[in-house]
């Protein structure tokens, strides 16, 4: 729940699964989709971490429509994302998931500076340029 909070998120109520948590996932400005955290962590080595989001369109499966399909909930307000632990699984393991954890959702959360655009050459340094590749 700290590290969630830390971030401006909060750890979801699942009183009947002990074993997994959920944490809102509120997405920055810019744009950055929630599965990129979900990616940031795979690299980080963190297997089992499943971001949820609102899918753009229903899916069929079996003949059966989906709005959400993946989510267990049709029309949860926001994404969020699930972590589960495993039979062996040692507090020490918990404390590495959780400082991956921590530090990918913070660089989730940082608002990247607009990219500038590339100045325009003038005619003055394209001509400098031309001389000095002779």
């Amino acid at each position: 729940a700290a590290v969630a909070a830390a971030h401006g998120e909060r750890l979801l109520a699942t009183p009947h699964n002990g074993i997994s948590l959920a944490i809102s996932l509120t997405p920055p400005p810019g744009g950055r989709k929630p599965s990129a955290l979900g990616a940031a962590l795979f690299t980080r080595l963190c297997s089992g971490a499943r971001v949820v989001a609102a899918a753009a369109a229903p899916k069929k499966v079996g003949g059966l429509e989906f709005a959400n399909y993946g989510a267990h909930h049709d029309s949860y307000p926001t994404a969020y994302i699930t972590a589960a632990a495993a039979m062996g699984i040692r507090q020490a393991d918990v404390d590495l998931f959780l400082k991956r954890f921590d530090k990918a959702l913070g660089e989730w959360k940082k608002v990247e500076a607009p990219r500038k655009a590339p100045a325009a050459v003038t005619a003055e340094e394209e001509a400098a340029r031309a001389e000095g590749a002779t």
